[in-house]
C-alpha cells in the first residue's frame, strides 16, 4: 500500500478553470471609463455616435481660408475608423482559417463530420446556384432597358453589343474556379473566403489522422493557441468599436458641404 495518498484535483489545479480565471483577470478593466464601456457597450456606442455627429456638423460648417487644411483634418479624424476595419479584416481571416481547421478535426473525432459536412456543402452549392440563376434571369429580363454608350466617332455607331450571359459560365467561374485556389497566399491577400474555407477544410481532414496516434498533435496544439490569440485580439478590436464609430461618422458628416440637402 503506497504511503503517498492521492489527493483529488481541486478547482485551483484544474487547467481549464485556471485558463478561464486568467482570461477573466486579463479582461478586467483597468479604470472606471473602460469598465463603463465594457459593461454598457450599446450605451457607449450611442454616446460616441452623438459625439461623432456633433464633431461632423462642426467640421461641415467649418470654412477655413485654406480648404486643404479641412481635408487634412477630416482625413486624420477618419483614420481610427479606417484602421479599425483594416485590422478587423486582418485578424478575422486567419481566425476563420484556424477555427475551421480545429472544428473539422473535432467533428471527425466525434464522428459527425460526414453528415454536417455534406449538409453545409449542399446548402452552399444550392444557395450559390440559386443566386447565380436569379442574377442571370434578372439580367436577361432587364436587358432590353440597358443602353450601350457608343463613341460617335466610332465606325460601329448604331450597333449594340452585349456580353452573353450564361448560367453555366456563372456557376463554373463563380463556384468551382473560386473554391479551389491556385495560390492560398493569394487567397489570403485577396480575402477570398471561399478558397480559404475550402483549404481549411481539406487541411483539417488531412490533420485528423495525426490525432489518432494517442496524443494530441503538436500542430493542433499550436493551432489552438493561435485560435486563442486571434480571439483575444478580436476582442481588443471590438472593444474599440465606439471610437471607430465616432471617427467614421465625424469624417463622413464633415465631408458634406451642405447638410440640409444631405438630410
Amino acid at each position: 500500500m503506497s504511503n503517498v495518498s492521492e489527493q483529488p484535483m481541486t478547482i485551483q489545479d484544474d487547467p481549464k478553470t485556471q485558463n478561464e480565471s486568467e482570461e477573466q483577470e486579463e479582461e478586467k478593466p483597468t479604470n472606471c471609463f473602460c469598465g463603463f464601456m465594457k459593461n454598457h457597450q450599446i450605451l457607449s456606442i450611442f454616446i460616441f455616435v452623438a459625439i461623432g455627429v456633433a464633431i461632423g456638423v462642426g467640421l461641415s460648417y467649418w470654412q477655413p481660408e485654406d480648404s486643404a487644411s479641412k481635408d487634412l483634418a477630416i482625413q486624420w479624424i477618419g483614420l481610427p475608423g479606417d484602421l479599425f476595419f483594416r485590422s478587423l479584416v486582418c485578424f478575422v481571416i486567419p481566425l476563420v482559417f484556424v477555427s475551421i481547421i480545429i472544428s473539422v478535426s473535432d467533428m471527425l473525432s466525434v464522428g459527425n463530420a460526414t453528415s454536417i459536412g455534406f449538409t453545409v456543402i449542399g446548402l452552399y452549392i444550392t444557395t450559390t446556384i440559386c443566386a447565380a440563376f436569379f442574377g442571370t434571369m434578372s439580367t436577361l429580363i432587364f436587358k432590353p432597358f440597358y443602353k450601350a454608350e457608343t463613341d460617335p466617332n466610332s465606325a460601329d455607331v448604331g450597333t449594340k453589343e452585349f456580353a452573353e450571359v450564361s448560367l453555366s459560365d456563372t456557376v463554373y467561374n463563380g463556384i468551382f474556379m473560386d473554391i479551389v485556389p491556385k495560390n492560398i497566399f493569394a487567397a489570403f491577400t485577396e480575402g477570398n473566403f471561399t478558397a480559404i474555407l475550402f483549404f481549411a477544410i481539406v487541411f483539417g481532414v488531412a490533420l485528423f489522422p495525426e490525432l489518432k496516434k494517442g496524443q494530441e498533435s503538436r500542430l493542433m496544439q499550436v493551432l489552438k493557441e493561435l485560435d486563442k490569440v486571434f480571439q483575444r485580439v478580436i476582442r481588443w478590436i471590438i472593444f474599440l468599436t465606439p471610437y471607430a464609430v465616432l471617427s467614421l461618422i465625424a469624417a463622413n458628416i464633415g465631408k458634406q458641404a451642405d447638410l440640409s440637402r444631405t438630410f
